[in-house]
């Protein structure tokens, strides 16, 4: 190299290197041609800057002298398109001329000496046979040449059209989902989509979009833009047509696929569209197929730029476009169908509004015709009905009335709804009727244990209102607060408020839920889940009571607290001015009488289940009205059969319970939870229950009865007020044996009590017979599983050991497969450390000169070398069935912790640095600790192994302690009589074992590290301390750290052995070395010859025959052979036979990297005198040739002997 700087001819060779293809491409050129001359006559500024751009993988590009010679490297290669290979060489300003509008003027003021910076420059290139919009970030820099002039320019550049094309793509499809999304029909989403397209004419040219017939046979033109002209936008299309028209509309139609349209000029004729004058080539059609659309039902016609090229990024484009414009017709299709769904909801809403109003006329008659008789033989005074029968027919009253109330009201809903409200508003005294009826109220109230406030002080002026909407509107939220208020009271104020009466009905019930209030006045709504007195009802009441006060032109809210109560407020304006004036009666009437209250009242008073309260229950045995406490539901027993009923309408209670008390003993409740409460104290025979119930309903009695082992199997019928298929096989799913619909014949009734009764008898009695059978196979089953358990045992007991053989077989096989893959790769390992190891012994031995720091160093990587080699032969070491025996020699336990501790100082010192981790490293090694006796590498390997473990425990950092402790003294002269131990500890403060990591930790292949291990560190070491009769014992806790402890006998003085001389041969030796591997062919012959031998290498096994015979041939012979094992076409074993063959006497060494494996299973080859491992010991070496050569001399001073005798 030193002689390569110092030349002074500049010849291109030594300037002009690398520079990937553009490189080869200047040196291969006829600069001689060019206005720049030979590249022998550049100055050097040129040279430099060639040689700077050539070497630099940023796009860059020179432009030098008067001519501005272009020259470029690889990275700018694909900016110049189909221009190269001419472009190089070529005039800038000639090979860049479409782009010099726009960086003529930047690369004119370099020329002057003045740096140009241009970021994102728009421009149009015409690199590949058509001007192309492109975008790039460059400048000019002026370079100086010896002259000190500006002798070219320097054009470093960046490509960023992809960047800018896809920013403003992003913007056009933002732009377009932000209007589309406005269209409320198809058609408006289109046409919104084409006028956003208009400004894309940059990325779009054009763009039609057609919608399809509902049979997809035509299509109509819908919207396009406007720079297309109109010959081209075809307004109708017949997809059936025999000539194909312009656009494959019905290619798109079958295959559902964008298509391609190319050759629009063929198609129809040349035409061109802003802002490019060239005529366009091509275009796209594109589905727009809603989502649940089994077809298209319009397509994008897209033109393409002339001046872009249509590459993935371009499609991709399109594709967007299409699914924002069929996204933004999707949702005016969803907005189309919701307004038709809204307007077909409200036509039915009026049907049903109508089919009510109808409904309740038609009930108001035959209600009349029985309301009327009833109140008749109810009157009479002069024959009064016996008791039984009045309570009969006031019960069938009740509920007349209770019927007429809910079809009024219904009636009433109706009207205002239709706009047909009959109201007529008389000033009236407020104060008193509003007193009047809260006050018929009070009995109820009481009785239900409440107290009732009023307090309506007389008003200045009577207010309008309608009568019997005042009434209404009073009695609804007394009946509401009643029914929903358990302790406490209700309170109804009435106060003036200068332009507006306020009335308020408070109370302390149970207050309702936050977010039920804004549906509070809704129709139909009902709280689920609210504490009531009773389940019935329609959900209207509120609803109404709204709509009349809005017909007074009042207000109404509400304020409640779950838990705490609600309160309702009416407002109602003072005057007349805001009624209807043909609604106004001028006459001033007395203070009105309640009319409908009586119905409110009474069917509050049904709601109370309270003893003596009307109606009565009947009183005859067997029927009780209310749940039975407990301990005398046992008096009650007798032979009749026992049935428990639940219902919260006491009219229905006591109707049912005179049916059943004369068969059965009968036990009313009025809710699901003192249904359940009963039957879990004294379980029934059957339980008969309504469904809608407050509290607990009859589905969630069933699920508790089912769910209690006590109630499990009682039969249970369901009663409910909903009809039809549906509700009646909802209460079979729900578990119920039978389910009855009122309204329900007595008869019917009956029947199905007594059928059920009888099943449950029969159920009882085949459950007692299936106990007994189950119980005596159960006794025979038990003596039957008695003997198989014993059978099981002992199969048991068969397949542990089973598997214990099939996993330490599966252990084995896995075992042998690393040994047999160690085999296959320690050729190769150690052929690469053969040069080595045998240069490294060679300097250590001969070369007296090292100082003592490399002395070290090269004993250092000496030792490394041995361990590695010995690794690889020892990782077979797992599948064998014998261990070798190893060779022991005594080793110095301290001296080994401070060497293994330098090796591994980049593990667990340099490398957590660099990651800013410490790990501070602690020895405590015992003073004159005695020596043990053990292979010093394996001892090694083990240490390292147990290092490197701790290091990987402690991610973070921590302490790394090596420790060094005899047990006891060792005694002088190591008497048998004491024998003595010392241990080695390897601490770590990371992470820790748990227990069952603790005891599969010396498994082969088990590894916590994930792919990071390969389980096999531990492993190794526990065969380590196996083969030294060593022991091993781990100490772990998660969170506290490992230690680690190996425990080695003491070495005694007999066992030391005292080094062996390393022997030499006696004379130089003519040796033949054949190997494939050059390194190691070299390395054998320095060293060697360092020696004295005379050594001649043969590069592979055919080359190594025919030198040997050569050299027989001349009466040189060689007298040792040194072959490698594994080589191409022609090994080692076939060297071997071919010299024995013609030269018997001839040494041969087999050396190979597979040497320990060939001594150790007896696999050597009769024609080999020796194998010797890789990497070699130069000391092992030279024993193997004096033993050989003096085995030779003896052999040929015999046969010299014999020959002689002979003669």
């Amino acid at each position: 190299m030193a002689r390569a700087l110092s030349r002074s001819d500049p010849r291109p060779q030594d300037w002009l290197v690398g520079g990937g293809e553009m490189g080869k491409l200047v040196r291969s050129m006829d600069w001689g041609a060019t206005p720049l001359g030979p590249i022998e006559s550049w100055p050097q500024s040129l040279r430099t800057t060639v040689s700077l751009c050539l070497a630099s993988n940023f796009p860059i590009s020179l432009a030098w002298g008067p001519q501005h010679v272009q020259i470029y490297n690889d990275g700018y290669w694909p900016i110049c398109g189909g221009k190269h290979p001419n472009s190089m060489g070529q005039d800038f300003s000639e090979c860049w001329a479409s782009a010099w509008p726009a960086i003529g003027a930047a690369f004119e003021r370099a020329l002057s000496g003045e740096t140009s910076y241009l970021e994102n420059q728009r421009m149009f290139l015409d690199r590949n046979g058509y001007l192309e919009e492109t975008f790039f970030t460059f400048s000019f820099s002026p370079i100086r040449d010896e002259t000190g002039g500006v002798g070219g320019l320097f054009h470093p550049v960046t490509e960023t059209t992809a960047k800018m094309l896809a920013e403003r793509r992003t913007r056009a499809l933002r732009d377009l989902g932000a209007h589309a999304s406005k269209a409320r029909t198809s058609e408006e989403a289109l046409a919104l989509a084409a006028e956003t397209l208009s400004e894309l004419e940059l990325d779009v040219p054009f763009a039609l979009f057609y919608l399809l017939g509902s049979e997809g046979a035509n299509a109509r033109l819908i919207a396009r833009t406007g720079s297309l002209p109109e010959a081209i936008a075809i307004p109708a299309i017949d997809l059936a047509a025999r000539h194909p028209p312009v656009w494959p509309l019905l290619e798109v139609v079958r295959t559902h696929q964008t298509v391609h349209v190319g050759d629009l000029s063929t198609r129809r004729g040349p035409f061109s569209c802003a802002p490019y004058p060239e005529a366009l080539k091509e275009a796209l059609a594109l589905p727009i197929t809603p989502p649940g659309s089994e077809r298209p039902i319009a397509i994008l016609v897209a033109g393409v730029s002339t001046r872009l090229p249509l590459n993935e990024a371009y499609r991709a484009f399109y594709d967007l476009i299409a699914s924002a414009v069929t996204s933004a017709v999707a949702n005016a299709c969803a907005h189309e169908e919701e307004r038709k769904r809204a307007e077909a909801l409200a036509e039915i809403d009026r049907a049903k509004t109508a089919f009510f109003s109808n409904v309740s006329h038609e009930f108001r008659t035959p209600l009349t015709l029985m309301l009327g008789p009833l109140e008749d033989a109810l009157a009479e005074q002069t024959t009064p009905l016996p008791p039984a029968q009045r309570a009969r027919l006031e019960t069938a009253h009740r509920n007349s009335l209770r019927l007429m109330k809910l079809v009024n009201t219904l009636l009433d809903f109706s009207r205002i709804e239709a706009g047909r409200v009959q109201a007529t508003y008389e000033p009236i005294d407020l104060s008193a009727f509003t007193a009047e009826l809260a006050s018929v109220f009070r009995a109820a109230l009481e009785r239900g244990g409440l107290t009732l406030t009023v307090e309506c002080p007389p008003l200045p002026e009577p207010l309008y209102v309608d009568r019997d909407m005042w009434e209404k509107i009073v009695l609804n939220l007394l009946s509401n607060a009643f029914k929903h208020t358990f302790v406490g009271g209700i309170r109804v104020s009435l106060t003036w408020c200068s332009d507006h009466a306020e009335l308020a009905v408070e109370d302390s019930g149970v207050g309702i839920p936050e977010a039920e209030l804004p549906h509070l006045f809704d129709r139909f709504h009902r709280v689920k889940g609210a504490k009531s007195r009773t389940h019935e009802g329609t959900g209207i009441g509120l609803a109404l009571v709204k709509e009349l006060i809005h017909a007074h032109g009042g207000a109404i809210q509400v304020r409640s607290r779950e838990g705490e109560g609600s309160a309702f407020t009416v407002t109602v304006p003072r005057g007349c001015a805001h009624l209807p004036e043909e609604r106004l009666s001028g006459r001033t009437s007395p203070t009105p009488t309640a009319t409908r209250a009586a119905a409110y009242v009474q069917e509050a008073l049904h709601w109370i289940c309270e003893p003596g309260l009307s109606p009565p229950l009947d009183s005859r045995p067997g029927m009780s009205a209310n749940p039975t406490p407990p301990a005398q539901l046992e008096t009650l027993g007798g032979p009749r059969p026992r049935i428990l009923w639940a219902d919260d309408n006491a009219d229905m209670r006591a109707y049912v319970g005179r049916l059943l008390a004369e068969r059965y003993d009968v036990t009313a409740v009025a809710d699901g939870m003192a249904a359940l409460s009963a039957a879990r104290a004294a379980p029934p025979d059957l339980v008969l229950s309504d469904v809608m119930m407050p509290g607990l309903d009859g589905f969630g009695l069933l699920r508790a009865l089912r769910a209690d082992e006590r109630t499990r199997t009682v039969p249970v019928v369901l009663l409910s007020a909903r009809a039809g298929e549906e509700s009646a096989v909802e209460g079979l799913q729900a578990g119920a044996d039978d389910y009855l619909v009122k309204p329900f014949s007595a008869r019917e009734l009956l029947a199905r009590v007594r059928t059920h009764l009888e099943l449950g008898r029969l159920r009882r009695e085949w459950t007692s017979e299936l106990g007994r059978q189950v119980g005596e196979r159960t006794a025979e089953l038990l003596h039957t599983c008695q003997d198989l358990e014993v059978e099981i045992a002992q199969r048991k007991e068969v397949e542990r050991k089973l598997r214990a053989t099939q996993e330490a077989a599966m252990q084995q096989e896995r075992l042998r497969a690393l040994g047999q893959m160690a085999s296959g790769i320690s050729h190769d390992i150690n052929n690469a450390l053969s040069p080595a190891a045998l240069y490294t012994e060679s300097l250590l031995e001969s070369d007296q000169t090292l100082s003592k720091d490399a002395r070290e160093r090269l004993t250092v990587i000496q030792r490394a070398i041995e361990d590695v080699g010995r690794t690889v032969a020892r990782m077979r070491m797992f599948y064998r069935e014998r261990e070798p025996e190893l060779t022991l020699s005594a080793v110095d336990l301290n001296a080994l912790l401070q060497q293994v501790a330098e090796l591994t100082r980049a593990r667990w010192s340099d490398m957590p640095q660099e990651r800013g981790i410490v790990i501070e490293l602690k020895s405590d090694l015992a003073p004159d600790l005695p020596l043990v006796m053990g292979a010093e590498h394996e001892i090694r390997d083990a240490l390292t192994n147990l290092i490197f473990n701790a290091v990987d425990a402690m991610p973070e950092g921590g302490t790394l302690t090596l420790r060094s402790r005899s047990d006891r003294p060792a005694v002088a002269g190591g008497a048998a009589n004491s024998p003595a131990s010392v241990y080695v500890e390897v601490c770590d403060t990371g992470a820790g074992m748990t227990e069952a990591v603790r005891s599969r930790c010396l498994e082969p292949f088990f590894t916590t590290k994930g792919e990071r291990g390969t389980g096999l560190g531990l492993a190794m070491v526990y065969g380590m301390v196996q083969r030294h009769s060593a022991e091993l014992e781990i100490e772990s806790e998660p969170g506290t750290g490992t230690t680690v402890r190996l425990d080695f006998p003491v070495a005694m003085l007999g066992e030391m052995r005292q080094p062996a001389t390393p022997l030499r041969a006696h004379r130089p030796l003519r040796l033949l070395l054949v190997d494939d591997d050059p390194l190691l062919l070299r390395s054998l012959q320095d060293v060697l010859a360092s020696d004295g031998h005379s050594v001649t290498p043969a590069g592979g096994g055919q080359k190594g025959i025919e030198e040997f015979f050569a050299a027989r041939e001349r009466g040189e012979p060689f007298e040792l052979v040194i072959t490698d094992l594994g080589m191409p076409r022609v090994d080692g074993r076939t060297v071997a036979a071919a010299i024995k063959s013609a030269a018997p006497d001839t040494a041969i060494i087999l050396l190979t990297g597979w040497g320990q494996r060939l001594q150790g299973e007896g696999e050597r080859p009769a024609c080999v005198d020796r194998v010797l491992s890789k990497p070699p010991r130069i000391s092992e070496l030279r024993a193997a040739l004096a033993e050989l050569a003096d085995r030779r001399i003896s052999v040929l001073g015999c046969d010299a002997a014999r020959a002689l005798g002979k003669s």
